[in-house]
């Protein structure tokens, strides 16, 4: 019963021409740049340099994401503008690899040698310029976070 009606499916199948289609879907980073989300890319330094380089002229001054990929939709190639409160940040433990001088030359680096107290780390998120105590709130409790986690793997 339910077996030949199965092969019988599957022979229609094989025998019909399906035509099959491209289908865009927005994925993590699009959603990000238009409502305006954080977004953590862990491990950076694991990544292709190739698909980086893709994000250098959404990290320049007024940068925008041309999506290429996408392919031509109503005559034209869709570029966004981030949203003002995109943010994008990339973490990664150099003693597993880097990533380009171009990249890092798009952005503010911080090097965390060691867990720091909130009192250490607040004051030096406010020396690069991380406005607000909200933000120095919060990555400071991603940095307690990710060093409790890190703690356990050892050099």
């Amino acid at each position: 019963g339910e077996i030949k009606q199965g092969l019988a499916s599957l022979a229609a199948l094989n025998s019909a021409t399906v035509a099959g289609a491209f289908r865009w879907s927005d994925g993590v980073l699009i959603e990000a740049l238009r409502h305006g989300h954080w977004l953590l890319i862990d491990n950076v330094n694991f990544c292709n340099p190739a698909v980086l380089d893709r994000l250098n002229g959404l990290l320049e001054p007024n940068g925008v994401l041309v999506l290429g990929e996408k392919g031509i939709v109503y005559n034209s190639i869709e570029v966004i503008r981030p949203h003002p409160n995109f943010r994008l940040i990339f973490a990664m433990d150099p003693r597993r690899g880097e990533i380009s001088r171009a990249m890092r030359n798009r952005g503010i680096e911080l090097y965390l040698p060691a867990p720091l107290g909130p009192a250490c780390f607040s004051r030096l998120l406010h020396s690069v310029g991380l406005p607000g105590h909200a933000a120095v709130s919060v990555f400071d409790r991603f940095h307690a976070h990710a060093s409790t986690l890190l703690s356990g793997l050892g050099p």
